[in-house]
């Protein structure tokens, strides 16, 4: 009941109304003590709690016996002692609503035998003192008033556990039933009172509480009790029979013991038979394979599963002796530690290979107890198994994704550390090699073709380089385009070298993906145990040291590792740590490179140029971190920097009166394929309040080509602001030169590549020839770049360029520095302010 009060209320009313029918029924006698049984099952079901209610209301029946008020205070205090006497003797078998045999005894113990006898003790001892006229009659009361409290105690309690637990299936389906006993046992009481007498009822009874007992349990008779209970009191009335009340009394106690101890072991029959169905249900309906066996191994039941999983019916596996405790080979491995674990903890699980019907192999996952009698001997053994196969494989394949790259197959870091850890184990003093590899220009194609493009090319060198390699040879794809290698089987460094080059010749070979054909180089760098490490992580970082040395000097080469390599790989780490810090702390400045017009001799442009200011190693020139931004993806916010940066200052020049055609920005390819350019340069325009004539952007062939619909798209959106457009490095790219004049740009800038060595490089003066003769066809303006002598500048003005740069005129330089070369080549102007 959810509500506690009013649970006490309900209490207190029956216990009211019991009180009030044994004071009327009794004749003022305590021959009807219904409350004892009432008292004694609400402590029971309810709890201490309950004795206050019983406190408020044992006073009523005292009282309306006439007892004065010390009288009524004792029997009150009575009638809660009594309960409590019972109660602290009794199980809590109220918990799970079980009345068990054994619970029947010691309520049978506790009721009659102690609490009753100590009721009825108290009673006719306090009925004494304050009755002394009752005296003479103090054995007989004493002995029904031990029989009335012992008999309703037990019909009430018994009648309460039954109503509170079995109403779900007492009440629905066999409540005529119910009414139909009562009936008849108060219809035979009513005849036999007119014709015989109450005894030849109570022998009636005895098969009307069977059936009771095994139909009704503890509510029927718990009904059938209260009922024939009334009935015997009420004989005490009757003159002719009140002679008989105490062996009617006894004899009744006896009939209700019994049907209280037939109830009970009744309702055992049912739990045991009910759980006996649910084992036979949960054996034949598991999914698991379950069998028994002797102590002697023999195989006494099988359930479904068993024949499903391994094909045998219980005709073929009952009577034979069990393959768990016969196992060959490796399994007689196992089959030692399972009998070993059950012989000390009862218990054994774990895989274990058997063998269908059929013959077929598979693994099975058991759990095996073993069974002990009352003596504790070894009775049976019980086995539940389930079919293995499935989560087998599962498992091996997520093995293999642990250890496996799932793009090329090959494995992977983890992999590799263990097989390194394994190798390292095995040298002792003897050498093996690590190889690292990384691939050259594998970005650019991943981002320029796309990823799909990028996944087919690995796939290819990962079959190339497990081509190259000899049996037991460990290759590895630690991530990206980055593969390691173990070579185990190695007699000296030359062998080692040797196996690095045919890898890398090996990768040179044209890959064609999709109707393209891709050329891919590597860099190799190599670290031998023990000389250059002794535990895997050492080994692996300075083979990842010497192949960065390996890019270094050109890339597409071998290099073995060297003890000063590492001064090196930590200056990069330096400035590869620093350059994540280096914006924000406003590391970065830029320099100014001018370009002067060979016609006249004057300014025709600047181009920007960024250094970076390092706290210990000075200024950096681009050449040294732009790689390392390009790989972090810390470009683009460089290059927005740059950008924002180049327009302040040449708006700050220009309102300071010096005299500048425009300012040329390098924009990187990460920067060309933002979405978000024009918006970019417009906003960097707006900020500075710059003109747009006053800005040139130069791009490189490779940005255009990697995209050029999407390039002509920004260029033609970049020039209808009004920005200038140059090309850089011409000459180097791959661009056709039929698609240039598609392109919406105002100049080219020949690379210093082919500057170098004019005019004596025959070859480099013909192609720079070309360059200028095209663009002056195109009406581009040519730009010379590296110019440092005079014979280059010379060369180029013949040739008809238009404008050089280079070391001739000056270095890039820094703003302060570049205002006193404008104010010493006389280029500051008045009135020039926008």
């Amino acid at each position: 009941m959810r509500r506690p009060w009013l649970q006490q209320l309900l209490i207190a009313s029956v216990y009211s109304l019991s009180s009030f029918l044994s004071w009327k029924l009794s004749s003022g006698q305590h021959l009807f003590n219904l409350h004892t049984g009432v008292g004694v099952a609400a402590l029971l079901l309810c709890g201490p709690r309950t004795l206050l209610t019983i406190i408020l209301v044992s006073w009523q029946l005292p009282v309306l016996q006439g007892y004065p008020f010390w009288g009524v205070v004792q029997l009150s205090l009575l009638g809660v002692l009594q309960p409590l006497v019972v109660v602290s003797l009794l199980p809590r078998f109220v918990l799970d609503g079980e009345l068990r045999v054994k619970d029947s005894l010691r309520l049978i113990l506790a009721g009659p035998l102690v609490g009753a006898f100590f009721g009825a003790s108290c009673g006719v001892l306090i009925q004494s003192v304050f009755f002394p006229v009752l005296a003479a009659t103090l054995f007989s009361d004493w002995v029904s008033w031990w029989l009335v409290d012992a008999l309703f105690i037990l019909i009430v309690v018994p009648l309460s556990l039954g109503l509170l637990h079995q109403r779900a299936t007492v009440w629905p389906s066999r409540l005529p039933e119910m009414v139909l006993i009562v009936g008849m046992a108060s219809f035979g009481a009513i005849l036999l009172s007119q014709f015989h007498g109450y005894q030849e009822l109570l022998f009636l009874l005895f098969p009307l509480m069977i059936w009771s007992a095994l139909r009704l349990g503890h509510v029927g008779n718990g009904l059938l009790g209260i009922v024939v209970g009334l009935l015997v009191i009420l004989s005490h009335s009757d003159p002719v029979w009140s002679g008989n009340l105490l062996s009617n009394l006894l004899l009744l106690l006896s009939v209700v013991v019994t049907g209280v101890l037939l109830a009970a072991s009744n309702q055992e029959e049912f739990v045991a038979a009910k759980s006996t169905r649910l084992a036979a249900q949960v054996f034949g309906n598991a999914s698991e394979g379950i069998l028994i066996t002797d102590a002697s191994a023999k195989i006494v039941a099988v359930n479904p599963a068993f024949s499903r999983i391994t094909g045998f019916d219980s005709t073929d596996a009952i009577g034979r002796i069990s393959r768990m405790f016969n196992q060959r080979g490796y399994g007689r491995e196992v089959n030692k530690a399972m009998l070993s674990e059950l012989q000390t903890y009862g218990h054994w699980q774990g895989e274990m290979e058997d063998r269908r019907k059929n013959g077929e192999m598979y693994p099975a996952w058991l759990s095996i107890s073993a069974v002990r009698d009352d003596r504790g001997s070894m009775s049976n053994y019980v086995g539940v198994f389930s079919d293995y196969t499935h989560r087998k494989e599962a498992e091996q394949r997520l093995f293999y994704l642990a250890n496996h790259d799932p793009l090329t197959g090959l494995y992977n870091r983890m992999a590799l550390q263990e097989q390194l850890h394994s190798a390292v184990q095995r040298a002792k003093e003897s050498e093996f090699a690590v190889l690292f590899i990384d691939l050259d220009r594998f970005k650019t194609i991943n981002d320029t073709l796309g990823h799909e493009v990028g996944d087919a090319l690995l796939v290819i060198v990962a079959q190339r380089l497990q081509n190259a390699l000899s049996e037991g040879d460990v290759l590895a794809r630690i991530g990206g385009d980055e593969f390691t290698i173990l070579l185990e089987n190695t007699d000296c460094l030359e062998q080692v070298g040797q196996v690095a080059e045919r890898l890398r010749q090996a990768l040179i070979q044209p890959s064609l993906i999709n109707g393209q054909e891709l050329f891919v180089s590597c860099s190799i760098g190599i670290s031998v145990y023990p000389s250059d490490g002794r535990t895997p992580a050492a080994l692996l970082k300075n083979a990842d040291v010497a192949m960065y040395r390996a890019k270094e000097t050109g890339k597409n080469n071998v290099q073995f590792f060297a003890a000063n390599m590492n001064e090196m790989a930590f200056e990069h780490l330096m400035m590869e740590n620093g350059l994540r810090h280096a914006l924000e702390r406003k590391q970065f400045c830029l320099h100014y490179q001018p370009k002067i017009d060979l016609g006249n001799g004057q300014l025709s442009g600047l181009e920007s140029l960024i250094r970076w200011n390092h706290p210990s190693l000075g200024l950096v020139p681009p050449a040294s971190f732009i790689p390392l931004a390009e790989e972090n993806g810390l470009i683009v916010a460089i290059g927005e920097w740059v950008l924002f940066e180049a327009c302040r200052q040449m708006r700050t020049w220009l309102d300071a009166g010096f005299s500048i055609p425009h300012v040329a920005v390098n924009l990187s390819p990460r920067q060309f394929q933002k979405a978000n350019l024009v918006q970019q340069v417009k906003d960097a325009l707006a900020s500075s309040g710059l003109a747009a004539v006053y800005l040139e952007l130069e791009i490189t062939e490779s940005m255009i080509m990697q995209d050029p619909q999407r390039a002509v798209q920004t260029l033609n959106e970049l020039k209808a602001m009004g920005v200038m457009l140059a090309i850089d490095d011409f000459g180097t790219g791959y661009s056709s030169l039929s698609n240039l004049k598609h392109f919406p740009i105002d100049s080219l800038k020949i690379d210093r590549s082919f500057v170098d060595g004019l005019p004596e490089d025959t070859d480099n003066a013909a192609i720079t020839e070309a360059i200028i003769a095209m663009a002056r066809k195109l009406r581009l303006s040519v730009v010379g770049e590296g110019v440092e002598t005079t014979q280059q500048m010379l060369f180029l003005r013949k040739s008809g360029c238009h404008s050089v740069q280079g070391y001739l005129y000056s270095r890039a330089l820094a703003a302060d520095d570049l205002e006193i070369y404008l104010a010493r080549q006389g280029l500051v102007t008045a009135g020039s302010v926008l």
